[in-house]
């Protein structure tokens, strides 16, 4: 086995300072593979049913990147654990195990709603 057979499928596309301006006015994220994905939902925190709400939407929407993420790496493994994860009941290690899929990152801190 040689190491070009060990590269990932997936290329990165190069970080431009255009494209850094473009991600920033377009609230866009990038992915550890360099997809372009769009924000998470804003959790509110108004009342309990809200924020529960929320939450949920919040987790189908990572569950739903960290499969799209799969899909685009071939990585038939990780594709089958989050086709299988329920969003209404995500543990914390669910949601470490996809943030760290997609950003390389367990702890994200997200910002407030404006």
């Amino acid at each position: 086995m040689t190491i070009e057979t060990l590269r990932p499928i997936f290329a990165r596309k190069p970080l431009t300072l255009n494209r850094l301006a473009s991600i920033t006015q377009q609230n866009i994220i990038l992915t550890r593979s360099g997809r372009e994905i769009s924000m998470p939902p804003a959790v509110r925190i108004t009342s309990n049913r809200v924020c529960k709400a929320d939450i949920v939407k919040m987790s189908q929407w990572l569950i739903h990147e960290a499969i799209e993420e799969a899909l685009y790496r071939e990585d038939d493994f990780n594709l089958v654990h989050f086709q299988n994860t329920n969003p209404k009941k995500m543990s914390a290690s669910d949601y470490d195990i996809a943030n760290e899929y997609l950003f390389g990152v367990t702890d994200i801190i997200y910002l407030p709603a404006q």
